[in-house]
């Protein structure tokens, strides 16, 4: 084969997978459809099954705790440091919202003589209700002095 690619064991050369329920010729008046090859997606998939308990709930879903708002907001500032690698100032803000939580962090994105003109960055952490990262970025960049 060229390329080094490989063809499955009694495929013909050029024929691909079904797609979506299209019928299609395995070569000599063999038909598959794509039921047959992909399953019929109503089954539960086994690992489903087995990771929930007799009232139907995942066994996992009592092992996360949710977060206070005073653990959220130190656990943004940590993540902020780790990503970023900036000194931060503080927290600024936190609020929940419908996943979690956002947290708002000052850091100082560049250190400057004197430091009354150091350039500080505003990052909005987003967290989910355990506190793990969902996301982030940069709201406003400014020196500082002049902020609002």
């Amino acid at each position: 084969p060229a390329g080094g690619r490989r063809r499955p064991a009694g495929r013909p050369a050029g024929d691909g997978p079904p797609v979506d329920g299209v019928t299609s010729t395995a070569g000599e008046g063999t038909e598959m459809t794509a039921a047959r090859i992909r399953g019929d997606g109503d089954r539960e998939r086994r690992r489903d099954r087995d990771a929930r308990d007799d009232a139907g709930r995942y066994v996992d879903e009592e092992e996360y705790e949710e977060v206070s708002a005073a653990e959220a907001a130190r656990e943004g500032l940590r993540q902020i440091v780790g990503l970023t690698g900036k000194d931060p100032l503080g927290i600024t803000s936190i609020q929940p919202t419908d996943d979690g939580w956002l947290v708002g962090v000052e850091v100082v994105e560049d250190h400057r003589i004197p430091a009354s003109t150091d350039l500080l960055g505003l990052y909005e952490v987003e967290l989910d209700m355990t506190g793990s990262l969902l996301g982030y970025r940069r709201s406003r960049r400014y020196q500082r002095g002049k902020g609002d």
